[in-house]
């Protein structure tokens, strides 16, 4: 992984920082409609550059670097570029995953971290 020096040269980065603020605002009610914990792996030529583990299942939720420390129910390996597609709704999660332009090994539904993304990155 980078030195966390050069993690904020990261547009990813940048969005887990809001996304980490909104879960501080309204994590409760995220935990409410989510109630799940997702491991989001952002790659650069296959190998994992930033790793953070959004958790809206326990508590009033949380996001925090790494591994997710309970079993995550969806775990998604996802090069950055494609990340910042999706969170800027310029692609569709299904139409991107069916056509390999991420992984995930799922457990729960991924609509529920689509609702993450938009309600925060409209």
């Amino acid at each position: 992984m980078p030195h966390p020096l050069e993690l904020p040269e990261l547009q990813s980065f940048l969005v887990f920082e809001d996304i980490s603020h909104h879960i501080k605002e309204a994590g409760a009610q995220m935990v409410k409609k989510v109630n799940a914990i997702f491991q989001l792996d952002i790659t650069k030529d296959g190998k994992t550059i930033l790793q953070r583990t959004i958790d809206l299942k326990n508590g009033s939720g949380d996001m925090y670097p790494g591994s997710a420390r309970l079993p995550a129910d969806t775990v998604f390996t996802i090069p950055e570029p494609v990340f910042m597609e999706l969170v800027l709704g310029k692609i569709n999660p299904h139409r991107a995953f069916l056509a390999g332009k991420f992984k995930w090994e799922m457990k729960r539904p991924f609509a529920q971290l689509a609702f993450i993304f938009v309600a925060r990155h409209r």
